[in-house]
């Protein structure tokens, strides 16, 4: 039983047992002395008579003469007794379901039950949504009760304040089954479903950075439900100015921004949306969180500031055999079966503040690490360590001056916060930046799924010979890409440079390691798919003297 209704209980008892007592008693209507025994009226007897002329008490003892007649009150007393026995069959209910172990909410009414909902914390909505689908199940429920049902999962849904259960997410797919749920409740429910939260950097510099996570706080959905919701940025706004969301070059070729169950732009992503016996395929490609890093105008003045983000959500269900939505991305489009409900486009506002540091006021402090984490740091960053999983050295996409090429480093567990600038050492000895890295928690970092280590193989044969290649991520790996200006050729030095400007693109780094470091003879190498593919074309030109068509991994 809910203590709120344990106390309307409690307070019915006691105020009907007052006003019962009051009725009886009555109201006193004048000022006569009465026999306290018989209630006698004693006027123009006492005090000359020494006992009562009524019941033959003795009126010389104390207490014996009271001031008033009172006449009862039937009309309150009857209220009072009335009141109290409403009372009492509650408790007499759950005494009886106590000792017989029965459930209590079999015997109260719909409109306690729904009352009671609205009240509820998740563990006891439990109980009450189960007690509602069994009558839903047997019914026992008209259908404007139904309707009242309905209402009143809707009404929980969209109240954030209130616990949310996923029973009343069942009870909404329920009806959707049973047809009683219109368009416009199961539009809304699909609407009111996502529930997300901004987090960002506490503080952030004069014209640096600022990273913006957007994190899906809660799906409000039934057990077995499955939805994606497609989110995009729409405005961030920082002390009343708009700042300008970073977009991608975009092309001309439709595959090279085509992404199954994905966003291709910067600022866009799918969230899906999943109850806790979802039948759905949980896939790794959609997104758990939205980040990108803006740039700060310069003349956003120092001080805290409220940081407004503009949300576009457009949350659908989807009805194919398995209970999910079979979507993908194209050109930044969700592209989606056409009898899919969808609720309509909805903005929603989020609210933050940051403080905003003047230049003198670095973001991040500087440490000294001491010579056995210096080491540490050394060994484990060390590009070429393939033993550990660390990377396989320095990675070159394409060849020629120009081409782009990447490092990388594990993060995981480093003896100190790094952010470092990374060089790559010219034949000349002259240093080009190939890009930069911090061990805090990027936002694309914090959206990405694959955050542990993961290993993969490719063994193909062809003709009896057989070309293997296998590849492996860091714990917590960081990979840096850029382009440099010279073909790299059997190995190269890399440079590691401390920049704290870095750690303002992190959500939770306030530190740095000041402790430049440099890796000699880093090996150069091939991106091992690029080298399978050409192991495949030799392949195949082998099995197919006369030619044939070359088969090409995308």
């Amino acid at each position: 039983m809910l203590p709120a209704v344990l106390i309307l209980l409690l307070a019915t008892l006691l105020g009907g047992v007052l006003l019962a007592i009051i009725g009886f008693r009555g109201r006193r209507i004048n000022d006569h002395p009465v026999c306290s025994w018989c209630a006698f009226d004693l006027d123009g007897v006492y005090p000359e008579c020494v006992t009562c002329p009524e019941c033959g008490a003795g009126l010389k003892r104390d207490k014996a003469v009271r001031t008033g007649v009172r006449k009862r009150m039937p009309v309150l007393a009857a209220t009072g007794v009335l009141l109290a026995a409403t009372a009492l069959v509650p408790f007499g209910i759950v005494s009886y379901a106590a000792v017989t172990g029965g459930d209590i909410n079999k015997y109260k009414p719909l409109g306690l039950l729904l009352w009671e909902g609205r009240l509820a914390d998740a563990a006891r909505s439990v109980k009450i949504t189960d007690e509602l689908m069994s009558r839903i199940l047997a019914g026992k429920l008209a259908p404007d009760q139904y309707q009242k049902i309905i209402a009143t999962a809707l009404a929980i849904q969209g109240d954030h304040a209130h616990p949310w259960s996923e029973g009343w997410g069942d009870l909404i797919e329920r009806a959707h089954f049973d047809g009683v749920l219109s368009k416009q409740d199961h539009a809304r429910f699909i609407a009111q479903a996502p529930v997300f939260e901004l987090v960002t950097r506490p503080a952030v510099a004069v014209g640096g950075k600022l990273p913006v996570l957007i994190k899906l706080k809660e799906a409000r959905v039934g057990s077995t439900t499955t939805m994606m919701c497609p989110v995009e940025i729409k405005s961030l706004r920082l002390a009343d100015a708009e700042l300008t969301l970073p977009r991608p070059v975009e092309r001309e070729d439709p595959l090279a921004n085509f992404q199954l169950l994905g966003a291709p732009r910067r600022g866009t992503a799918v969230f899906s949306l999943n109850g806790s016996k979802s039948a759905g395929m949980r896939i790794l490609g959609l997104d758990s969180s939205l980040g990108l890093v803006a740039s700060l105008d310069d003349t956003i003045p120092p001080g805290t500031h409220p940081l407004n983000v503009t949300l576009e959500a457009t949350p659908n269900s989807g009805n194919d055999p398995f209970g999910g939505t079979v979507v993908f991305m194209l050109n930044g489009n969700l592209q989606q079966p056409s009898d899919a409900p969808t609720a309509p486009p909805q903005t929603i506002a989020l609210a933050s503040s940051v403080e905003v540091k003047p230049l003198d006021q670095p973001i991040a402090s500087a440490t000294k690490p001491d010579a056995d984490a210096l080491a540490k740091l050394a060994t484990q960053l060390r590009p070429q360590q393939l033993e550990r999983g660390t990377g396989d050295g320095l990675i070159g996409r394409t060849r020629g001056a120009g081409a782009g090429y990447s490092l990388t480093f594990d993060c995981d567990n480093l003896p100190a916060e790094v952010a470092y600038d990374i060089f790559v050492k010219t034949p000349a000895g002259d240093e080009v930046l190939l890009g930069s890295f911090c061990s805090g928690k990027p936002v694309d970092r914090a959206s990405s799924p694959f955050v542990t280590s993961m290993r993969s193989s490719f063994t193909i044969s062809i003709n009896g010979s057989t070309v293997s290649s296998s590849s492996s991520n860091a714990r917590d790996p960081r990979t840096v890409s850029g382009t440099l200006p010279f073909e790299p050729s059997g190995a190269v030095d890399i440079v590691l440079r401390p920049n704290p400007a870095n750690v303002g693109e992190t959500l939770d780094q306030s530190t740095f390691a000041d402790a430049p470091l440099e890796f000699k003879g880093v090996p150069v190498q091939k991106d091992p798919f690029q080298e399978m593919q050409e192991q495949m074309e030799q392949l195949q030109r082998r099995a197919f003297p006369g030619g044939g068509r070359v088969i090409r991994i995308p």
